[in-house]
């Protein structure tokens, strides 16, 4: 049971990092308030005050020399006072009944809150990023160098920025503020996909939630979210968070373009001047975050262009509320990268050569693009039909679900060929003809998914349900199909892939077949059906979380937990002047990244698997880098060869020089595959 525990326990820190998350989303969100122009969309007022906090901040790290703790401290007096001006008249900051999906929430919130630090990225950039903003007080430049760990210090600072805060709030870096914000963020666009789809229905958002309507909020930005992946959602990763801005920004716009319709020139303005603000931290967050940015804009042009009800002279008065603030940060910020960064490894992606695009590999790279968007059938399954729709609404323009097709069929479509683009200009041939990272990348745009998918939902259940019409065989067969294939892949995923396993497989695939069929016929009693839907969802919120923790917890993967350990008991004795080196013959080279970061190195040396060691090239390596200490990680022949010692296969060993001679320093045994590391 202890062992259980450990996945949503991990210290008295945690919780202060929890609390300074939280702390850091209310000030926001009131803050927020004060910049909307109105209350009618509360669950944006987190990512507005995120856009009136980021600009401030990088307007006054790039003009001035007034340390980021004195404009922090500033904001959030700021924050206090519009939190009372809220409170006073009545202006509600949250969404009604946010804090039932903060209850709900709360067994997702604790796996996420126990974290480490686990991926390459988060090491190389993410963390080392708002450490260095902590320690310093300012944005990387030739007066400001680097000192620590090695980062990519022309990356815009909008998602760095939470971090800083967050760790400025609880007082010490919280290494997993990222994902807690990650999952804030999804939870606050899930109120806006359950919105779209009641929408849909002609309901309108109640003033507070009901449970049942709280956990599927939740389930709109997580469960029904197809491009939700652990890996990068419950990390300091920034492509949740762009995802999260591209969605809302997308749905701002679409809201905007149907005041327009209307004729409600107010509420276009107000919806232009919050898109304004989310498009500010959409391309604060990433350079590339430009490319769905103009693309959102491109397809609302298109749909104005389209649209017999919008006056394309109302649209253009609005356009500068909508580029204003995002094209002011976005110059300011190439300001300081040209200016401020002389001589820095800027390290910013670059077009190839023209002789040098990977034209001929264009089918290469399209037969990539595929397979990987095959894998993937449910976002792409969902966007294609976008797609067909927006093809649709262009030929017969019906209303506001052309308008939204077109929207997010338009953005879809212009990013996957900006994709193949940069495959061909600005990938090496290997990587391009892989289509690498082909679906990180599409993460970008998910929620997409999400938009069209609850949308239709809605409109779906206001013609089959609400007005009664016969509900097609397809639409009975859908569920069933979906429920089978589901069950089946996740007891194939989590529970094996023998064939005792499969045959699970298939007594629960017929069960949950048989069983949405009995439902759909109307064999249940009423009360009991309502009672199933009532209960369902939230069940399934809270459990989830509680019976997959296990596999949540992807920070204990092998051997990262480990390699943490050593490190950080390096750590407080470790002297900042020795040199160290690591041997890692069968590993990755990951292990070399925990240690810069917890080390606070901008560099260290490391041979891993992916260099081929050899005695001759161990040995080589040992004489060029000269260290005082190695840390080996992994031990082959080669390694014990080049070494001059017998060490133990399965021990992480500190090796130190003495008298011209390599001896053991200390030795960490390394757990077993099948044991736990808490």
């Amino acid at each position: 049971m202890s062992t259980y525990f450990g996945y949503f326990f991990s210290g008295p820190d945690q919780f202060i990092g929890l609390g300074a998350v939280l702390i850091l989303w209310g000030l926001l969100t009131v803050l927020g308030r004060t910049a909307a122009l109105s209350g009618n969309m509360p669950e944006v007022n987190a990512v507005l005050g995120w856009a009136l906090v980021s600009t401030v901040m990088t307007m006054t790290g790039v003009f001035s020399f007034i340390p980021f703790t004195l404009v922090a401290g500033t904001m959030g007096v700021t924050a206090l006072g519009a939190a009372g001006w809220a409170w006073r008249s009545g202006h509600a900051a949250f969404p009604g009944g946010a804090w039932k999906m903060l209850a709900l929430s709360l067994p997702l919130l604790l796996i996420a809150s126990a974290m480490e630090p686990s991926q390459w990225d988060e090491f190389s950039h993410w963390l080392p990023a708002p450490r260095f903003l902590l320690l310093t007080d300012a944005f990387p430049s030739a007066t400001n160098p680097i000192t620590g760990t090695q980062m990519l210090p022309a990356y815009p600072y909008a998602w760095v920025f939470l971090s800083y805060l967050t760790g400025r709030i609880a007082g010490f870096m919280v290494d997993n503020a990222g994902s807690l914000l990650n999952l804030l963020l999804l939870f606050s666009f899930g109120f806006t996909a359950l919105r779209l789809a009641l929408q849909a229905t002609g309901r309108d958002m109640p003033a507070h939630l009901s449970w049942p309507l709280a956990a599927l909020a939740l389930m709109g930005g997580v469960a029904f979210n197809p491009s939700f992946v652990e890996k990068v959602a419950l990390t300091a990763y920034a492509d949740t968070s762009t995802s999260v801005c591209v969605g809302f920004a997308a749905v701002l716009a679409w809201r905007l373009l149907c005041a327009l319709a209307e004729g409600k020139i107010e509420d276009a303005k107000r919806d232009a001047w919050r898109f304004g603000l989310v498009a500010a931290v959409l391309i604060n967050i990433k350079q590339t975050n430009l490319v769905p940015y103009v693309l959102i804009l491109a397809t609302t042009g298109l749909v104005a262009l389209r649209d017999p009800a919008i006056r394309l002279i109302q649209l253009a008065k609005i356009v500068p509320w909508m580029i204003g603030p995002s094209l002011m940060i976005y110059l300011v910020w190439r300001y300081h990268v040209a200016t401020a960064m002389d001589g820095f490894p800027i390290t910013e992606a670059v077009f190839l050569q023209f002789a040098d695009w990977n034209v001929e590999a264009i089918p290469q790279i399209l037969a990539s693009m595929l397979k990987v968007a095959t894998s993937k059938g449910a976002y792409f399954g969902v966007m294609a039909v976008a797609v067909m729709f927006a093809a649709r609404g262009l030929i017969r323009f019906d209303g506001p679900f052309a308008r939204l097709s077109i929207l997010c069929g338009g953005v879809f479509l212009g990013y996957e060929s900006f994709m193949l683009f940069i495959y061909v200009a600005s990938f090496g041939e290997g990587s391009a003809k892989s289509a690498v990272s082909f679906w990180r990348y599409n993460m970008h745009i998910g929620l997409l998914s999400v938009i069209f998918g609850a949308y239709g939902v809605g409109l779906l259940w206001k013609r089959y349900v609400d007005e009664r019409h016969p509900i097609p065989t397809w639409i009975k067969a859908a569920p069933v199909l979906l429920v089978g294939v589901v069950a089946v892949l996740a007891t194939h995923r989590y529970l094996g892939r023998e064939w005792p396993m499969k045959a699970v497989n298939a007594v629960l695939a017929m069960t949950a077949a048989f069983g949405l069929a009995w439902v759909v016929r109307g064999r249940i009693p009423p009360q009991i059906g309502r009672l199933i839907i009532t209960a369902l969802p939230v069940t399934l919120t809270v459990a989830v979380p509680l019976l997959l923790a296990p596999m949540i917890r992807f920070d204990h993967e092998a051997p990262k937990p480990h390699a943490t350990r050593v490190v950080k008991e390096l750590v407080p004795t470790y002297p900042a002047g020795r040199k160290m080196i690591i041997l890692d013959p069968t590993g990755t080279g990951e292990v070399a990244v925990i240690a810069r970061y917890y080390l606070n190195r901008f560099s260290i040396p490391y041979i891993s698997a992916f260099q081929t060691p050899t005695t001759e090239s161990v040995a080589a390596f040992l004489v060029a880098e000269a260290p005082d200490d190695v840390l080996v990680f992994s031990v082959t022949p080669a390694v014990t060869e080049a070494l001059g010692l017998s060490l133990e296969s399965g021990v992480t060993t500190q090796i130190t020089r003495r008298d011209g001679a390599w001896v053991v320093e200390k030795s960490w045994p390394q757990p077993s595959a099948d044991q736990p590391f808490f």
